[in-house]
């Protein structure tokens, strides 16, 4: 087999299994590293940013590129003091 150079080479590795090959003359192969490059996908246009509520929420990302991390920001708590001398925790809005 003759490869030009410059010419693009697909190989297929069985991981664990012995590869042997021969090439004349010897040749320089950069492996680098392997990346998966999402440029055909949808762009996600959703929030990126939610709050937890009662209710399910759903988020259409699936199969879609994100641009920014997706933040579920913290449950809106605070405490007040009530008649009987303790404190009540109001998980919600003020």
């Amino acid at each position: 087999m003759t490869i030009s150079p410059g010419a693009s080479v697909t190989a297929v590795v069985q991981i664990g299994a012995a590869v042997g090959a021969s090439i004349s003359p010897p040749v320089a192969v950069d492996v680098g590293v392997a990346t998966e490059t999402y440029r055909d996908r949808e762009p996600y246009t959703g929030e990126y940013e939610a709050t937890p509520s009662r209710h399910e929420q759903v988020f259409a990302t699936a199969g879609k590129t994100m641009q920014d991390d997706f933040t579920v920001v913290q449950i809106p708590y605070y405490t007040t003091t009530n008649i009987g001398g303790g404190y009540t925790a109001i998980i919600s809005e003020e």
